[in-house]
């Protein structure tokens, strides 16, 4: 007789391999998302001089952000997505 919690790991590996079955099906049913063509951007490199020129007295967070929104915009319009 198995344990709890055997039975409880034993469920949850049947559970991954149907994900990961239903997932292969999937793929193969819709054949157009396996025709995917990553697209990779890198914006210009700045350092911590260039961030406290843009916040000031702020947080440097701040400004990581506001650059990493712009290059997401950046390299959407680029790639048409």
């Amino acid at each position: 007789m198995l344990s709890h919690a055997r039975q409880h790991f034993l469920l949850q590996i049947d559970q991954q391999h149907l994900a990961e079955f239903g997932q292969v099906i999937s793929q193969l049913l819709h054949l157009g998302k396996l025709m995917i063509t990553p697209n990779l951007s890198f914006g210009k490199p700045y350092n911590e001089a260039d961030l406290r020129e843009e916040v000031g007295e702020g947080k440097l967070f701040s400004a990581v952000i506001a650059r990493s929104q712009a290059l997401l915009r950046e390299h959407c319009d680029a790639f048409e997505v």
